[in-house]
């Protein structure tokens, strides 16, 4: 019963993140690049993995005073040096 409850887990997991890739491969409107130093955090800068999504809206992000309030992620850097 464990085992097969398991199963059943891992299932769900992968569709959801199956779900999730074929989401972000339609979507082709993303801004990769980070909303306050305005880095490039797309494959192969380096940044890519450590990335952050900002789902606030663009007038959330201006409201807060982000110099690129464009960008739809945060980098790691910026995130860990929050003041």
């Amino acid at each position: 019963m464990v085992g097969k409850s398991k199963n059943n887990y891992s299932r769900i997991f992968k569709l959801d993140a199956n779900m999730f890739i074929h989401e972000e491969k339609e979507n082709n409107n993303l801004n990769e690049f980070c909303n306050r130093c305005g880095r490039s955090v797309k494959l192969g800068t380096g940044l890519f993995v450590n990335r952050i999504p900002d789902l606030n809206d663009i007038l959330t992000r201006e409201e807060n005073s982000f110099r690129f309030p464009n960008g739809d992620f945060v980098c790691i850097e910026c995130d860990e040096n929050k003041e």
